[in-house]
């Protein structure tokens, strides 16, 4: 059994070639656990996936979540919330979704998620 400390892992970050968001997957199974970071002023451009949902918790940081549904090659936003540390939420499969860091420190998330979220799944709109 590996223990690892979360907060000492940010360092090891590596760039999304598709996004503007780092990654680093720290356990890989039926379900992977993930730490990401958004710097600031940066976006996780609009994309779903098609199986599987998305677990997120807010470290540090603020920003804006948003979620719609697309129409055709349009996306038809329905609802955003402010994140913030501490907070927990989950967004289902095929639900379009962006988030947007728009304070002035780096989010830092982590997220549990089916391990082909960061490849073959994962539909930029």
């Amino acid at each position: 059994m590996e223990k690892l400390n979360i907060k000492n892992l940010f360092d090891q970050l590596r760039k999304d070639e598709k996004s503007d968001i780092q990654t680093l997957e720290l356990i890989k199974g039926s379900r992977s656990f993930l730490i990401a970071e958004l710097k600031a002023g940066k976006t996780l451009s609009a994309h779903y996936h098609n199986e599987g949902s998305e677990i997120y918790h807010i470290l540090s940081g603020r920003g804006k979540m948003e979620i719609g549904t697309l129409s055709g090659t349009k996306v038809i936003w329905k609802e955003h919330f402010d994140v913030t540390p501490n907070d927990l939420f989950e967004v289902k499969d095929r639900v379009v979704h962006r988030l947007s860091n728009d304070g002035d420190e780096n989010l830092k998330i982590v997220f549990v998620t089916p391990p082909s979220h960061l490849g073959e799944d994962r539909i930029f709109i």
